[in-house]
């Protein structure tokens, strides 16, 4: 086969698969066009309140004016603050996170009037930025947002930060909100955010400035975001000692700030996310996305809530709240609705108008958004877009006609409907999947794959080789390169209205063509499929065994116990390949005694080869078991019946004596996971030589292991007992450390993987890298001794290390690298994971070598592009053992 033919070859299966790719992401990474429009209004500072009612007779001027301030805001951000950490419960004992903070009950119970409780339900992706760019902005997430500052973390949308910055806002603790605000704070004090080891500095910074900022009078807004529980919950989970002690300082800073308030400041104690049962977060479950909402203020609030009505609602609800407190127009694109329970209260007769006004106002501005976004994007239907319109006439008609509380009522009512019917079309497009178009993606790349698989597996060689010489594959060619060229001129943004049906169509004509050049070989490919399917019977169990896996992957029940299921597959597929090498081997053996006069070496062989095969599967079968213990149980499941393991979150372990035997445990596993590979290298020869990659190979493992095993050591050490033996910095610069010698060594093995020293008699080295075929040459170096008399050019017979493990010993090396990294990523609790999954690799590679070395017969068996028209016999295969250590 050509180089250029295999090339187009591969080009064109690209296509195909560029054009699945495209259809599944367009279906699943759904996207929101950034609006750069900025809400502005009216100031009405020389009204009065009593105007307004004047001012709603006529409802579009009325949205264009924003009354005056009613209080300033002090906003608590509690990071992973659950709605569980803030719901009083009687019966709860012996819980490190339940009734934790007993002022908000408290105030609840004292001031009912003063003090609201909501659950504040989160838009996924539930993390921490996502998080700060819906409470400011109004908007919901995506996983792509199309601004015109992509790459950029700074909010370019209208947000609450910009339409406050002239009223003075006062941001301390997280400094996430100085990325994505920057330049828009009258004083701030940021705190790195990112170190979750650190539980108590930016909680330490936010409540040593915020009492002093709480006195002074030039600022509207005061952001403090501790971050301590989410940290507690990264490091430790919330079953934890830790996080008990972190609730309670949460409960006094909130204490100490209501007896700080004056009677023109509301409290607002906000989470950004919840956490789930090991401490995470950024998915959609309960956990995750019900946070608590509190609200304290020492005048009384409205009580415009019906009574009997949930206290339930949506995160973003808080920009139109805000933006009605402190006076400033609502973000344009806010689609939350204003909580009119959580508004200041002056007297009845102003309440109820203030309630009206700041309703319609948030009315107003949701109307001026879609109707701006449909307008650019086409992805509201009609329909929809209709009854948005009739509800919003309906509204515009029922405001003038507003004089007493029952009007008020049935207008508060019809506006909630309208809000949540426009939040929950702008949900349907934002957030939900494209079914369809991930379904067509799904079809192609599972036809391309099918299809592929037959073209190579099934036909041979020579058939190959003329199918790429037919003219029916130079036309092949000529639509996969205008195809490529039309994908190009869609990068190049030439071609604007490049659809996802054309991307489509393009992909089945591309997959026709592929259909139709397996439909002409059909002979061919059957005969080879029944030849390899009579000698070959496990490797097509192995591969229907597969395929139901990844159809089983559509299903939601096998996700959810998919570790249970695939441990059991893969020891079934173990102890059926043992099956299956025992039987062939006792076939060959009873074979060869009928056609030798000796058969003792041959039993001696078999017993060795059936104890192997039998150790290397108990060896499987009980790393599998040992792995579990690692195993976490999934939010969908019960907890009481999905296995016990050994950990929920690294850190949340509370036994000292059980810390000190899992840390032993993972040190003694990096030390006889580097020892054992070590020895195997030396053995076979590839530590031979003073090489750089043979060095690395030497030397960087065991550099790498002490850093990572004295870091361990330290981090499990209290912090006054780490300060005796290292600084900050150094205790943080160890695992740099390590996480430098794992890079270079991957990259010095990635260049120079060959680990072979040659070396002549008169002890001249050989430049193993001066040409890139050296390791053929080599072989065929040795081999033409074999043909030559022993004692003929003796002194001209080279020395050559580790030529029979050169390939296995390059990845061997990188795996060490690897696996070591993994290793530091888990912590020191998990680490020892990685390793019984080596184990495992390792002794399913045992047995499948010793199955394909058996049934070998030359050396390009099983791979027909490695063939090279020459065939060999199985006395050089045993040849290559002999070299092999």
């Amino acid at each position: 086969m050509g180089k250029f033919s295999y090339f187009i070859f591969i080009l064109w299966i690209s296509c195909l698969m560029v054009s699945a790719l495209i259809l599944f992401l367009n279906g699943f990474f759904l996207t929101r066009i950034s609006q750069m429009e900025r809400s502005n209004c009216t100031s009405s500072n020389n009204l009065e309140i009593s105007d307004i009612k004047k001012l709603l007779q006529n409802p579009e001027i009325a949205g264009e004016i924003c009354w005056e301030s009613r209080k300033r805001v002090v906003l608590l951000v509690v990071d992973a603050l659950k709605y569980e950490f803030l719901d009083w419960q009687n019966d709860i004992t012996n819980s490190y996170y339940q009734n934790k903070i007993p002022i908000v009950h408290d105030m609840l119970n004292k001031f009912p009037n003063h003090s609201r409780l909501y659950k504040s339900i989160a838009d996924p992706p539930t993390t921490t930025m996502q998080r700060i760019k819906a409470i400011t902005t109004g908007t919901l997430p995506t996983f792509i947002d199309v601004s015109s500052n992509f790459a950029s973390d700074k909010v370019d949308e209208d947000n609450l930060i910009d339409q406050v910055t002239q009223k003075g806002v006062i941001l301390m603790g997280d400094d996430t909100w100085i990325n994505l605000f920057p330049g828009k704070y009258l004083r701030q004090f940021p705190a790195h955010s990112f170190n979750t080891r650190d539980l108590d500095t930016v909680d330490r910074e936010v409540r040593n400035r915020i009492f002093f900022e709480l006195q002074k009078k030039d600022w509207s807004l005061l952001i403090a975001h501790n971050l301590g529980v989410d940290h507690c919950g990264h490091k430790h989970g919330p079953n934890h000692p830790e996080m008990t002690r972190k609730l309670n300082e949460i409960n006094v800073l909130i204490k100490e700030i209501i007896n700080a308030l004056d009677d023109q400041t509301v409290l607002f104690v906000i989470g950004d996310h919840g956490m789930t049962n090991s401490g995470d977060h950024g998915g959609d479950s309960d956990d995750e996305i019900e946070t608590a909402m509190f609200i304290y203020s020492k005048s009384p609030l409205q009580d415009a809530n019906d009574e009997h009505e949930p206290r339930v609602l949506n995160q973003i609800d808080i920009v139109p709240t805000l933006a009605s407190i402190l006076g400033i127009p609502i973000p344009f694109s806010n689609i939350g609705s204003v909580i009119l329970d959580a508004l200041p209260s002056l007297s009845k007769t102003s309440d109820m108008w203030y309630c009206v006004h700041a309703l319609w106002k948030n009315v107003y501005q949701t109307k001026k958004y879609i109707d701006t976004y449909s307008a650019g994007s086409y992805l509201f239907s009609d329909e929809k877009l209709q009854e948005l319109e009739q509800m919003y006439r309906g509204l515009l008609q029922q405001v003038p006609k507003i004089n007493d509380q029952k009007t008020l009522k049935n207008f508060v009512k019809h506006a909630n409907e309208y809000l949540k019917i426009l939040r929950a079309s702008c949900t349907e497009i934002w957030v939900q999947f494209d079914s369809g178009l991930m379904f067509k993606g799904l079809f192609l790349m599972f036809c391309t794959l099918f299809f592929t698989y037959i073209l190579i597996n099934q036909l041979p060689e020579i058939s190959m080789i003329k199918i790429f010489d037919l003219l029916f594959f130079r036309v092949i060619i000529f639509i996969c390169i205008a195809l490529s060229i039309v994908y190009i001129f869609y990068v190049m943004q030439i071609i604007v209205n490049f659809s996802n049906t054309f991307s489509f169509i393009s992909g089945v004509i591309l997959l026709f063509f592929l259909v139709i050049l397996v439909i002409k070989n059909r002979y061919i490919i059957m005969t080879t499929w029944y030849n390899n399917f009579q000698s070959k019977k496990l490797n097509y169990i192995v591969q229907i065994t597969l395929f139901l896996v990844i159809v089983g992957l559509f299903s939601n029940s096998y996700i959810i116990e998919e570790n249970k299921i695939l441990s059991f597959l893969l020891i079934t597929q173990v102890w059926l390949l043992i099956y299956y090498n025992i039987k062939q081997y006792n076939t060959n053996n009873n074979h060869d005694k009928r056609n030798r006069k000796s058969f003792n070496n041959i039993s001696r062989i078999s017993n060795k080869h059936r104890t192997l095969l039998i150790v290397c599967g108990i060896i499987i079968c009980v790393a599998v078991r040992l792995s579990s213990y690692y195993w976490r149980c999934r939010e969908e499941q019960n907890r009481e019946l999905c296995g016990s393991h050994i950990l929920g979150k690294t850190g949340s372990i509370t036994s000292d004596s059980l810390e000190r035997i899992l840390l032993t445990m993972s040190l003694v596993s990096l030390a006889l996971y580097i020892t054992t590979v070590r020895i195997w290298l030396r053995n076979c020869g590839n530590l031979s030589g003073f090489s750089l990659n043979i060095t690395v190979a030497r030397y960087c493992p065991v550099l790498t292991v002490v850093c990572i095993g004295s870091y361990w050591v330290l981090s499990r050490l209290s912090t006054s007992q780490q300060i005796k033996f290292t600084l900050e910095y150094q205790m943080n610069a160890i695992p740099g450390i390590a996480y430098f010698f794992i890079i270079i060594s991957i990259f010095i093995l990635f260049f120079r993987p060959l680990g072979i020293f040659f070396l002549k008699q008169n002890h001249q080295s050989f430049a193993v890298y001066e040409d890139e075929n050296v390791v053929p040459k080599l072989f065929d170096i040795v081999k033409s001794l074999l043909n030559t008399n022993k004692n003929e050019n003796s002194n001209n017979t080279p020395i050559i290390y580790g030529l029979g493990t050169v390939y296995s010993a390059a990845f061997i090396s990188l795996s060490v690298f690897v696996t070591l990294l993994d290793a530091l990523l888990l912590g020191c609790f998990q680490a020892p994971s990685i390793f019984l999954m080596c184990i495992t690799c390792i002794a399913l590679l045992i047995i499948i070598s010793m199955e394909r070395y058996h049934n070998a017969n030359n050396l390009s068996h099983d791979v027909w592009f490695y063939h090279r028209g020459t065939s060999s016999n199985t006395k050089l295969s045993s040849f290559l053992l002999v070299f092999d250590c």
